[in-house]
């Protein structure tokens, strides 16, 4: 430590010696080169600095607005689900149904069975996403006779069952095999509670499955040729719709998303980083949607934008 204090002192006074020397001229042409080095060197940090902050804005600002219009996208679908369940309970079949459960009769059930047909088979060609639709009672289940129904799984001792009790206003299930129906495919579920009128509230319950893959093809109508990819997550951390993260990653970085309703951070993965933007869904509140963006496709598509500002300086 000595010696290179030493070598400093020596080189120090070398250099101090020398500018001395210099006239006076030479002096003032010298110190105006160190100021105006000094100043060009600032000049381009503060630079470097304003437009990695633009360039940082400008992504927020289009992972935000591909955010909005992916959850608005689907929210209308959800809505139309919801409103599709809603014209079903106004119908005159379901009417005369939701009467024989209350009087426990069950001695019309094929012939209310065959009355709900023309209505169910409305209700999945109003909304095409919309895969099979259950209405299991008391008396028995009612579904288009075009659908198989397995006779093995009643809905009563599902887990659809347990949580859509706890919310009877509307659940909306994560990705999961169907086995009401036979085929196994994979849906997302949509349960309420069935009602009419000002009548006494009764166990019947609505079951709509729509296919996951049709969901996550509207989520991914705004992915196509860049490297974003959407996730759906419920308030619990878990993947309403497989993906390529696990589920255990989805719920490393989901604490942040519900302390508010929308909102961004950055977060690593597989040796990557990310611009997480997400907001919660309206339709499914239970729902948050997030936009994956590796953060340097981010900063390539915002450099366009931030292209003024540069040649401003």
């Amino acid at each position: 430590m000595k010696n290179i204090t030493a070598w400093g002192s020596l080189i120090w006074g070398k250099l101090t010696g020398l500018f001395y020397r210099l006239s006076i001229k030479q002096r003032v042409l010298f110190s105006f080169l160190i100021l105006i080095t000094l100043s060009i060197t600032a000049m381009g940090i503060l630079t470097y600095r304003i437009a990695g902050k633009e360039i940082q804005n400008n992504a927020f600002d289009n992972s935000r607005e591909t955010v909005d219009k992916t959850l608005q996208l689907l929210d209308y679908r959800l809505n139309d689900v919801a409103m599709s369940v809603q014209s079903l309970m106004l119908s005159d079949a379901y009417r005369k149904m939701m009467l024989d459960v209350q009087a426990h009769d069950v001695s019309s059930y094929y012939v209310r069975l065959s009355e709900l047909q023309y209505v169910l088979s409305q209700v999945t060609f109003n909304e095409p996403m919309i895969e099979n639709v259950l209405i299991a009672t008391p008396i028995g289940d009612f579904y288009s006779t075009t659908q198989a129904r397995t006779q093995d799984h009643s809905f009563y001792g599902s887990e659809l069952y347990d949580n859509s009790r706890k919310s009877p206003g509307g659940y909306w299930a994560k990705g999961h095999y169907d086995r009401l129906f036979t085929g196994s495919q994979r849906v997302v579920s949509f349960v309420v509670r069935g009602i009419y009128d000002y009548t006494p509230v009764t166990n019947v319950f609505i079951v709509v499955n729509i296919r996951e893959n049709r969901l996550a093809s509207l989520l991914g109508q705004n992915t196509a040729g860049n490297d974003r990819q959407y996730l759906l997550l419920n308030s619990e951390g878990d993947e309403v719709l497989q993906s390529s993260l696990n589920g255990q990653q989805s719920r490393d970085f989901l604490p942040g998303s519900q302390e508010s309703g929308e909102g961004n951070f950055f977060y690593k993965f597989g040796g990557e980083e990310y611009l997480i933007n997400y907001k919660r869904s309206s339709a499914a509140p239970d729902w948050t949607l997030a936009d994956c963006s590796p953060r340097t496709s981010c900063w390539a598509s915002s450099r366009a934008s931030s292209g003024p500002l540069l040649r401003s300086f």
